[in-house]
């Protein structure tokens, strides 16, 4: 399964840098300057977030190459916040059926998409209310007065072509291309006992 997620921060007044991103069920823990870098990839500079270290430029977050199918993953982004205090965002993802084999949690690539590569049908679920994208995606979003928003969060999201994410997700943030296949990071499938 390709997965693309983008862990992000939402910040008009405050000072932030990513400390790291752990995925616990896939034996993961990426940090900021070995791993990942966080950047700002789109036209406002209120959002920070992660991607590979690898990319030579700013990404719409990162890779990650499992074996299988999943139902469920959690990712925990420590933030460190006007370097004084560090704020955790956990976000538990549900992925809502096993019809593809790669997801995102860009809900912009949802819809349906006609790009030079052909028409990619609709895929936003019924179950999820038509929000614009930006208010669904997961992201820790600061506030002005020192406090903290949607710090956790429950994201649902269907599977998509892995192609649909390959060659669209830089369709809507032009200049800022998908992030690159080959700086994918490989988890290990966790089996509890």
């Amino acid at each position: 399964m390709l997965i693309h997620i983008r862990p992000s921060c939402f910040s008009e007044y405050r000072q932030v840098d990513l400390i790291d991103v752990e995925i616990p069920e896939f034996a993961l823990c990426l940090r900021q300057g070995r791993e990942l870098n966080a950047r700002r990839p789109y036209p406002s500079e209120q959002w920070v977030v992660a991607s590979a270290a690898a990319e030579r430029r700013a990404k719409s977050g990162f890779f990650i190459q499992m074996p299988g199918q999943y139902d469920t993953f959690t990712t925990i982004a420590r933030w460190s916040v006007d370097a004084e205090e560090i704020v955790k965002h956990v976000v538990e993802y549900q992925v809502l059926d096993n019809e593809f084999d790669a997801v995102s949690d860009d809900p912009i690539l949802w819809y349906g998409i006609r790009d030079e590569y052909g028409r990619w049908e609709k895929r936003w679920p019924d179950c999820i209310p038509p929000d614009p994208p930006e208010e669904l995606q997961p992201r820790l979003q600061l506030r002005s007065d020192g406090g903290a928003e949607r710090t956790s969060e429950v994201f649902r999201m269907p599977t998509l072509e892995r192609g649909r994410i390959l060659t669209c997700s830089g369709t809507f943030y032009p200049g800022n291309p998908a992030p690159n296949e080959t700086h994918a990071f490989v988890g290990k499938t966790i089996i509890s006992v």
